[in-house]
This record gives C-alpha cells, sequence and structure tokens, in this order.
C-alpha cells in the first residue's frame, strides 16, 4: 500500500469555507437577478411612459403593476391592457397606438378582454409572446386587416361588412387550400376541425 500524505485538516476547511463563499456569492446573486429582469420588462417601460404622457396632459398616473383581467364565464385571462394602458382602467390618450381607447364597437371589450376576439396569447407579459409569434403558439394575434373574423369566435352566423370582402376571404380560403385540414359544410377533409 503506497502511504498517502495527510492533508493538513485546517487546508480542508479552508478550501471548504472558500467553496461555500463562492457558491454563497452565486446563490445571492440569482436570487438578485430574478425582480431585477422583473423590473426591465416591457409592460413596465410602457406604463412608465404613459405616466410621463400622462403627467404632460394632466390626467391621473397608472399604479405601475401587470393589468390582468379574468373572464370567468369565457375561462380566459388578459393581461393585454399591461401595455395598451388606455383600453384598460387608464384614461385612454387621444391618437396613441398603445394609449388610446378601443374602437366603438357594440360590445364593450372589457367584458369579453382582449385574445377572444383578436387572438393572441392572454396570459403572456411580452409583446411577441401575446401577439402569438413564439414556438408552440398556434393562435398568433389576427392582423389589424382581418379583426372582424374575431367576431366568428361568438358570433357564428354575423353580418359580414361587405360582400367583396366575403368573397375575398372564400378566394383565400380556396388558394390556401384551408380544406386540407378543415370541413366547412360537409367539404374538405373527414375527421378535420368542422369550421362551418
Amino acid at each position: 500500500m503506497q502511504n498517502r500524505k495527510a492533508i493538513p485538516e485546517s487546508v480542508s476547511q479552508g478550501r471548504m469555507l472558500r467553496i461555500f463563499a463562492v457558491l454563497a456569492i452565486i446563490f445571492v446573486a440569482t436570487l438578485a437577478i430574478a425582480p431585477a429582469t422583473s423590473y426591465f420588462r416591457q409592460w413596465r417601460a410602457h406604463q412608465n411612459q404613459y405616466n410621463e404622457l400622462s403627467l404632460a396632459a394632466g390626467t391621473e398616473p397608472l399604479e405601475e403593476r401587470i393589468q390582468q383581467k379574468w373572464i370567468q364565464k369565457l375561462d380566459a385571462v388578459d393581461r393585454c391592457t399591461s401595455c395598451h394602458v388606455g383600453m384598460g382602467a387608464a384614461e385612454p390618450i387621444t391618437g396613441h397606438k398603445l394609449y388610446g381607447s378601443h374602437p366603438v364597437m357594440p360590445h364593450d371589450p372589457s367584458d369579453f378582454g382582449c385574445t377572444i376576439c383578436h387572438s393572441g396569447q392572454g396570459r403572456a407579459t411580452t409583446a411577441e409572446a401575446a401577439h402569438g409569434h413564439v414556438l408552440h403558439w398556434d393562435e398568433p394575434m389576427l392582423p389589424k386587416e382581418y379583426s372582424e373574423a374575431g367576431c366568428g369566435t361568438c358570433h357564428t352566423a354575423f353580418f359580414t361588412p361587405s360582400a367583396s370582402r366575403a368573397e375575398h376571404g372564400e378566394m383565400l380560403f380556396q388558394r390556401y387550400d384551408c380544406y386540407r385540414c378543415h370541413m366547412v359544410s360537409g367539404r374538405g377533409r373527414l375527421g378535420g376541425i368542422d369550421i362551418s
């Protein structure tokens, strides 16, 4: 057997204390990063900008926090008004894309939230995720020119604003071969999702 040289006990304790100190510093740094990342979120920057504009306009500033609405009857959560604050609890700022009021419509948007009509991801807290432009999210936000299509979420037999718009939709449905995956009035892929 080889004779191992014994490590003095004071050296091993000193080394263990240094390792412990480094791990403690890493742990504290990790704890500090979590609230710091929350502080630099997009919604907070938008609310800061809104508050600056509201002070200039002479209106009440908004308390900085995630604005969340739970629409119980639809089992939907909406945080869209965390950035689009003028459509939520804050006073709208006329002419501003994020801080303006919702266009006039037959319903009060606060009764239904945003994603019921516009799609997207209501629980998200970044613009990219909220608009649905992330991996594994199948319902991105509808482009503005197709916002009327969101009415079909609740209204299956709704008035189409113009015949040309309906014809354009039919042409797009055929061009992109939507019948490959969807059934419409008995036509299309058997076993596919029926959207008639």
